[in-house]
C-alpha cells in the first residue's frame, strides 16, 4: 500500500513539476482579437443618378453579376420623350422655313437688284432666312442634350463586379436626386479585412503583423482558418454615436488576405460585406507570463501612485 501511495505522490509531483515547467518555458501565441468586415482592394462604387426620377423597371436583383455599362434601373422616361418629339417637330418646321426663305430669296435678290422689288422687303426675308438657321441650330443642341437625358434614364453599372445593398426595387417609386441606389463591388481575388480593434489594445497592433481570419458567415466546423497580414492601423480612433455598446470607438486596422490563402475557402463564397473574426498575433507569451502580468501591472501602477 505504501508503495502505491508514493508511486501515486511522485505521479502527481510529475506532472505538477511538467505543469509548471510548461507555464514557466513553454511560448503561447500573444493575440488581439477583433471583428471585421470583408472588403476588396478598388472599393465599391455607390450607384447614383443626378436628377431622380420616377422608377419604370428594376433589371438586377441583389447579389448578382454585373458588367460594366450593364443597365441596373430604367427611369420612366415619358417626359424626355415628349420633349424631343416637341423639338423634333420644331427643327422640322425650322428646316422647311429656312429651305422656302432661302429658295426665295435666290429669285428675289436678281429682281431686286432689276429695281423690280424692293429693297427693304429683301432686307427682312434675310433677316428672317437667318433667325431660322439660328433657331435650328438651338433646337439641334436641343436635341441633343434631351437625347443625354434619355440615356440618363437608364442607369448602368459603372463597373464589372457584384450588386450589393439595392435599396429600391419596386416600379414607381420616386428616385431622389444623388440618392444611393445600390453599390457594385469590383470583381478580384485580393480580399481585406477591415478589423475594429478596441482602443485598449491598438498599440499591441502593428503593421506587418500576422494575423488568423474566420469567416463567421460560414459553417465553424468545416470554414478553415486563413492567414493574413496587418497592412496598417489607423492613427486615431473611429466614434460612432449611434453604437451604445461601444462608447469608446475603435481603431480600424486593414488585414490583406493573400489569394493563395484564399483558395483554402474555394468551396464557399466569400463576400464584402460578410463578418469576419480576426486574430492579430502580437508576439509570445508563456502562460505564467499571462498569469502574473496583470498583478504586475498592478504593482506598477501602485509605485507610481506612491
Amino acid at each position: 500500500m505504501d508503495i502505491m501511495v508514493r508511486r501515486g505522490f511522485w505521479i502527481i509531483l510529475m506532472i505538477l513539476v511538467g505543469a509548471a515547467l510548461w507555464a514557466a518555458f513553454i511560448p503561447l501565441d500573444a493575440a488581439v482579437p477583433s471583428t471585421g468586415t470583408v472588403i476588396v482592394d478598388g472599393r465599391r462604387k455607390v450607384v447614383q443618378h443626378p436628377r431622380g426620377g420616377v422608377i419604370q423597371e428594376v433589371l438586377i436583383r441583389e447579389g448578382e453579376p454585373v458588367a460594366e455599362g450593364d443597365i441596373l434601373i430604367r427611369l420612366d422616361s415619358s417626359a424626355e420623350l415628349a420633349n424631343r418629339s416637341q423639338a423634333q417637330s420644331q427643327l422640322a418646321a425650322a428646316r422647311f422655313q429656312s429651305e422656302a426663305l432661302g429658295e426665295q430669296l435666290e429669285g428675289l435678290r436678281d429682281l431686286t437688284d432689276e429695281g423690280f422689288y424692293p429693297r427693304n422687303q429683301l432686307i427682312e426675308l434675310e433677316r428672317q432666312y437667318k433667325e431660322s438657321l439660328v433657331q435650328q441650330r438651338a433646337l439641334q443642341y436641343q436635341i441633343l442634350a434631351l437625347n443625354k437625358d434619355l440615356e440618363r434614364t437608364a442607369i448602368r453599372a459603372p463597373i464589372s463586379g457584384r450588386v450589393m445593398g439595392v435599396g429600391v426595387n419596386t416600379p414607381g417609386a420616386v428616385v431622389i436626386a444623388g440618392a444611393k441606389l445600390m453599390e457594385v463591388v469590383p470583381n478580384g481575388d485580393q480580399i481585406s479585412i477591415e478589423a475594429q480593434v478596441r482602443p485598449y489594445l491598438a498599440d499591441k497592433v502593428m503593421p506587418g503583423a500576422s494575423a488568423q481570419v474566420r469567416f463567421s458567415a460560414l459553417q465553424a466546423v468545416r470554414t478553415p482558418v486563413i492567414q493574413g497580414t496587418v497592412e496598417w492601423i489607423s492613427a486615431d480612433r473611429f466614434l460612432n454615436p449611434d453604437d451604445k455598446s461601444n462608447p469608446e470607438g475603435y481603431f480600424l486596422a486593414k488585414v490583406v488576405v493573400p489569394p493563395s490563402e484564399l483558395r483554402k475557402v474555394d468551396g464557399f463564397r466569400v463576400m464584402p460585406g460578410m463578418p469576419a473574426e480576426v486574430m492579430i498575433k502580437t508576439g509570445e507569451r508563456t502562460f505564467m507570463q499571462y498569469l502574473i502580468k496583470p498583478f504586475i501591472d498592478r504593482l506598477a501602477v501602485s509605485a507610481r501612485e506612491h
